[in-house]
């Protein structure tokens, strides 16, 4: 199973105005050594959504793994330890 490094960021914070000018429209950039992709968080979700920029904020998911990734379907990631894991 291939590990990838990833880096998170904000990109944006901003409001998503005409339909609801409160509304806040929040992207995260994924930075991998296989491309970046950019994330859209749901405001359905407000408490997830809010903790995961709140430990984006605080650097938690830099230099973190990809521990499981499972082609063309899905990739995992967030664990602490796999900062000092071999790649």
């Amino acid at each position: 199973m291939r590990k990838i490094l990833v880096y998170c960021f904000i990109l944006s914070l901003g409001t998503a105005g005409m339909v609801n000018a409160q509304k806040k429209k929040r992207e995260v950039k994924i930075i991998t050594d296989y491309g970046t992709m950019v994330v859209r968080l749901s405001d359905e979700t407000p408490h997830h959504r809010d903790n995961f920029v709140k430990l984006v904020k605080k650097h938690f998911y830099d230099g973190l793994l990809f521990h499981r990734v499972i082609k063309n379907f899905m990739i995992q990631g967030g664990d602490p330890d796999s900062k000092d894991a071999k790649a």
